[in-house]
Formats: structure tokens, sequence, C-alpha cells
């Protein structure tokens, strides 16, 4: 289940390249500065409508660009959801609407900005 905030509810019934541009704006406006040993020199928004992230770490300064950044993050649980599953039965296709555990999902846009930045880190850290 996804718990939606302020800018997930504005930005619902919109377009994608809206949704896009409008989480870039919101997360170019978070008050998270230091993390890890990373500290976030400069968020924006560039001509593209990405988000801009220029940040030191280790002493070595970076800079990236996140296209229809993600403003969920994982909540730490799980919900019971209605699936739909096609099985086969007697060489049929049959959809079928089955329980699943799905992990919740709430909107935290620091800790999701957070997270893009560590995550990108390690990987170019390889």
């Amino acid at each position: 289940m996804n718990t939606l905030g302020a800018v997930g509810n504005h930005i619902k019934d919109k377009d994608c390249k809206y949704k896009a541009k409008y989480k870039a704006q919101k997360l170019s406006k978070c008050k998270l500065r230091e993390f890890d040993g990373v500290v976030i020199n400069k968020l924006s928004v560039d001509k593209h409508d990405r988000l801009k992230v220029e940040l030191t770490k280790d002493s070595k300064t970076h800079t990236f660009f996140y296209q229809n950044p993600p403003i969920l993050v994982d909540a730490g649980t799980v919900s019971l959801e209605d699936v739909e599953v096609v099985k086969i039965v007697n060489e049929q296709n049959v959809s079928v609407i089955e329980k699943q555990e799905q992990e919740d999902f709430i909107e935290d846009l620091e800790q999701s900005l957070k997270e893009m930045v560590i995550d990108t880190l390690r990987i170019i850290n390889k």
C-alpha cells in the first residue's frame, strides 16, 4: 500500500511529464544537507526538469541528475492486497484474484533523497 503525502496527492492525476517536474522541484527544496559523510552543496532543477544534486563525499565533488525521482520509501511493513494472477487451468489462461503480501511505501522526500544519493554513490564506487 502506498501512503501519499502532499506531493503524491497533488500529482496523482497528472501526466508523467508534470509528475517528474513537480517531484524534482519539491525535492530540490529539501532541507537535508548532511548525512553519512555526504555534504549536499546544492539542490536544483535543470533545464530538462531533472533533479540536480551537487555534493561532496570523501573530499570528492559529484554532480548527479535524477529524471523522475522517487518520493516513496519503504515503510518497513507489509499489507495483504488483492493481486490479479493468471493461472493455467485445463490448458486455459484463467485470471484469478489472490491475496499477496505487498511492501508498504510512504512519501518521505528527505529519506528518498538520501536513499537515491547513497545508492548512486554505492554504484559508482563498485
